[in-house]
């Protein structure tokens, strides 16, 4: 019966059995009208039809023969039927056929589906068939899943009912069942949306002040100007600058100017133009409304602007002028600085509104000068702060006067512009402070320290001959304090044995032993020495270079290269996995190592153990010492440059770099990078470069405009460029300078971490330079600064670290304390946090250790201290580096090559720091340093071990 169904279906389809579902719900009844003039046409149709189906079926066979004939006469009837009932749903019912008395066969419904939109209507027809074919008289009920249908009537066996389509979307099912039968039928509605035919925004325009709201609302309408609920509506702003809007349409005022505010859904938009503007300002207050101060006071002055009901309103930009400055200035915060004896009117203006303050300036008489303290005591080196204040003729204090201070001797005692007094020889001198026309004083008596026990470390030693010991003596105050500026004295029990130059390195001549004693101020400390032979070939694998090496040796401990041909590979017998071990004493020239190793067999050059090699680049006209193989590890010896004249002795504006890399797959170990131009330059075509551990420190030199020459110079185009565990201290310029000009290299990859820089800047009369800085040209690009410390003196500005700007920065875990802080450019994809930025105001009241333990070398470790309390010890724990039972010492990096401050056996647990003020190694060329003391407040120990 299903394909015979479908056969009557497509049958009554081409004869269109009921209107199109859409042209019903629009106007049923108007359609029908519409097509009043296709009746006749329509009924000659229909008559045709019933010719065919008398010539088909006579009605006069047996049951049994319709029975057999009933596949046919199935469809035959059922076209006729439905093909009839096109006639009946366009016009008034017609009878089709008389109704057939057999039993009732089959209910259909047509038609079988349709789309229509929600709250449309739709007419179905339902006939009922007996098992002959014939039209059947039949009650029918009609049913709908959802949505409504109604009977609408019944004529010649034709049952219909008006579908009306809910507000649900989908398929809906029509049914029509016989009520005596159990006969059904069902025909498949999709019910969709109306579209969106046009929208509306109310408020069509709305005014609103920053950080008010308004409320709009979208409409949405269909064709006929319906209004449509439950769609989706997506609301902008066209400047979110001014204003934006969430998604309810509620608008916030951002800032004055218009925006336009849209709403839209499903292709179609409306929208309202949205004024944000300011309240007026009706009255501008002035407090106080006036004042009186005398000449060189200054007095904070306060403008209130109101609206009409005389609230404030914020966020307002003040212009402050004066009627008369040379009576009393005013600054663009509202301070009043009185000029000269008179009256001025001070105005503040807003919004065309102004208000007034008149302040009265006198002249004031300075009776007397007052300097505190009255008289002081120093030693050589020493410093005291002094104060002067002016008083009237009452005493009374007067504030806002110039100070002019003076000493009647320089070369006992100067004085700086803030009444800072530095003791620099015995004597006294006085001090000096005018304002006025009237003065104070201060007596100033300035001693020299007397040295009370003199330190030689090493203690004892053991150098083979031909070769040195670097000792290092310390003269000490009756407490213990380290006494700087002395003039040390160097002598030999037995020069046949060991000599000592002036600067105390120890040379081996033959086997046996010597005293060495260092004195000054009648006091000296001693140092056992004791000369070895040579150590026999092997006491450590790999080649030799020395200061008295000679190209023509064959690279043992007994006849070593000199440092040039070891570092171009020692006539080609050093090769990948070798070690090149420099003896103690210095090698003076300009060095480039060719030394080429592998990924799994580097070339290492290290110094060799308990001696100090030292590179001194002395005349240098370039890079005094250059990398230039890849694979190759430098580990743990000393770079200097002992020039006294730190530039320009010539033409030129420079002072030689010192370690560059110039090769990938390079390392740089535990150096001692100090004195001379930048410590460490990176060429930026060459990747893969670790500088760590190294101890770099008075840097630089002075020009003109400003300090040049900065710890670390870094650039470089690939990646990775790893500066890990260093410390940086009192340059001309800045500590770590991430910096290239445009066309000349890139900032890639640069990689910082756990360094320490302080006090950059600090040997420069031009001022200061950050600690740490990245100010490229190109912007930089994944850049990461993690768990980096800084630390600028008391009293010094400028800038602390510099972000600079790029794509791609993690930030983390830095502490920063001193100057400015941090400064931050532009960057994306930035993830900057955790970090501690201390410059002013409340400050940490318990001291901050920082413990970092030396990756290379085992039992060696930095430990920074912000002494927050200024404590004179601070107990540090050194399990993470120190093993129970090992020998240990501690030093100050500020006085690296002194006696340890601290030294013994590791029992476990804390070791208390010393914390007192370290005076600053002194620049070569220099009488003394001009970087101040750190402590107690803040010092960077290095903690090495012993055999």
């Amino acid at each position: 019966m299903g394909g015979r169904q479908s056969e009557v279906e497509a049958r009554l389809s081409v004869h269109h059995a009921v209107p199109a579902p859409e042209h019903a719900a629009a106007d049923p009844e108007g359609a029908g009208r519409e097509r009043v003039p296709r009746r006749r046409g329509q009924r000659a149709r229909h008559d045709r039809i019933l010719h065919a189906l008398r010539r088909l079926m006579t009605f006069k066979h047996k049951l049994s023969a319709r029975l057999a004939l009933m596949k046919d006469r199935v469809v035959a009837v059922s076209a006729v039927l439905l093909a009839a009932a096109v006639v009946f749903a366009c016009e008034r019912p017609v009878l089709l056929t008389d109704t057939g008395s057999g039993t009732v066969a089959q209910l259909l419904v047509y038609p079988k589906s349709m789309t229509i939109r929600t709250g449309q209507t739709a007419d179905f027809m339902a006939v009922a068939l007996t098992s002959a074919g014939d039209t059947a008289a039949a009650a029918v009920t009609w049913s709908a899943t959802s949505g409504s249908i109604t009977d609408t009537s019944t004529k010649g066996g034709r049952h219909y009912g008006k579908f009306k389509a809910g507000s649900d979307t989908g398929r809906v099912k029509v049914i029509a069942r016989g009520q005596a039968t159990n006969l059904a039928d069902t025909a498949t509605v999709a019910v969709t949306l109306p579209p969106v035919a046009s929208m509306s925004v109310s408020p069509a325009s709305a005014s609103v002040l920053p950080t008010q709201t308004v409320q709009l609302t979208a409409t949405t309408l269909d064709s006929t100007g319906a209004v449509l609920t439950g769609r989706t509506v997506t609301w902008s702003s066209s400047s979110t600058g001014v204003a934006t809007v969430n998604g309810s349409g509620l608008v916030t005022g951002v800032a004055v100017g218009s925006t336009t505010i849209t709403a839209a859904s499903e292709g179609r938009s409306a929208s309202s133009s949205v004024t944000v503007t300011t309240v007026p300002v009706a009255s501008v207050t002035v407090t106080p409304a006036s004042g009186s101060l005398y000449v060189g006071q200054t007095v904070q002055l306060t403008a209130t602007p109101k609206d009409s009901a005389g609230n404030p309103l914020t966020g307002r930009v003040v212009t402050w002028s004066s009627d008369n400055t040379t009576i009393a200035t005013v600054s663009t915060s509202g301070l009043v600085t009185g000029k000269g004896a008179g009256s001025a009117t001070i105005t503040a203006a807003t919004g065309g509104k102004s208000g007034t303050s008149a302040m009265a300036v006198a002249n004031v008489t300075i009776a007397s000068v007052t300097v505190s303290p009255a008289a002081a005591s120093l030693f050589v080196g020493q410093t005291v702060q002094l104060a002067a204040t002016p008083k009237d003729s009452a005493g009374n204090p007067l504030t806002g006067q110039t100070i002019v201070w003076s000493s009647s001797d320089t070369t006992i005692a100067k004085v700086s512009g803030s009444g800072l007094v530095t003791a620099r020889g015995a004597g006294s001198a006085t001090i000096t402070a005018a304002s006025g026309g009237k003065s104070g004083t201060s007596t100033i008596t300035a001693a020299i320290v007397p040295v009370a026990s003199v330190v030689v470390s090493p203690a004892s030693a053991s150098v083979a001959t031909g070769n040195t010991v670097q000792l290092t003596a310390t003269p000490k105050d009756s407490a213990g304090n380290t006494l700087s500026g002395r003039s040390i004295t160097w002598s030999s029990s037995a020069t046949t044995v060991a000599t000592v130059s002036s600067s105390g390195l120890v040379s081996g001549v033959t086997i046996g032993s010597a005293t060495i004693t260092a004195a000054t101020g009648g006091k000296s400390g001693s140092s056992a020495i004791t000369v070895t032979a040579p150590p026999a070939p092997g006491t450590h694998a790999g080649w030799y270079a020395a200061p008295n090496g000679s190209s023509s040796g064959d690279g043992s401990s007994g006849r070593p290269w000199n440092l040039a041909t070891a570092l171009s590979g020692g006539n080609g017998k050093v090769q990948p996995g070798d070690t090149v071990w420099l003896r103690g004493g210095t090698y003076a020239g300009q060095f480039r190592s060719t030394l080429t190793g592998t990924a799994a067999a580097p070339i290492v050059v290290r110094q060799y153990p308990g001696e100090r090699a030292i590179i001194d680049g002395a005349g240098s006209t370039s890079d005094t010492f250059v990398a230039d193989g890849s694979y190759s590890v430098f580990w743990g010896f000393e770079m200097t440059n002992s020039d006294p004249v730190r530039c320009c002795s010539t033409s030129s504006f420079f002072r030689a770099d010192m370690m560059v890399s110039h090769a990938t797959h390079v390392k740089f170990i535990n150096m001692i990078v100090h004195d001379g131009g930048p410590g460490y330059y990176t060429w930026s075509p060459y990747g893969d470069v670790e500088i760590y551990g190294a101890i770099i420190y008075n840097i630089g030199y002075d020009g003109s405009d400003r300090g040049h020459g900065h710890g670390m110079y870094l650039k470089n185009d690939v990646g990775p460029l790893v500066v890990r565990d260093n410390i940086l201290f009192n340059s001309y310029g800045y500590g770590i300078h991430a910096y290239t000009n445009s066309g000349d290299g890139l900032l890639n990859g640069i990689h910082l971490e756990g360094n320490v820089s302080f006090n950059s800047g600090t040997l420069s009369a031009q001022g200061t330079s950050g600690n740490i800085g990245n100010l490229g040209q190109p912007p930089a690009n994944d850049m990461a600064m993690i768990d980096n410390m800084t630390y600028f003196s008391p009293g010094i500005g400028g800038s602390n670290w510099l972000l600079g700007s790029g794509d791609g920065l993690t930030a983390t875990g830095n502490y920063v304390v001193g100057g400015s802080g941090m400064s931050e450019g532009t960057w994306t994809n930035a993830i900057i946090t955790g970090n501690t930025v201390i410059t002013s105001g409340t400050k940490p009241t318990q001291p901050l250790v920082f413990v970092r333990p030396n990756a290379y070398e085992p039992g060696r470790a930095a430990v920074i201290i912000y002494n927050w309390s200024r404590q004179a010890s601070v107990s540090v724990d050194l399990s993470s580096v120190l093993g129970v039972g090992r020998r240990y010492e501690v030093r100050n990096v500020q006085d690296l090559f002194g006696a340890p401050l601290v030294s013994g056996t590791f029992g476990g647990g804390t070791i208390s720091f010393p914390m007192a003020g370290i005076t600053p190694p002194t620049p070569v060329g220099l009488s003394s340093s001009p970087a101040p003391v750190t402590g107690p407040d803040f010092n960077v120990f290095l903690v090495t071990t012993l055999p």
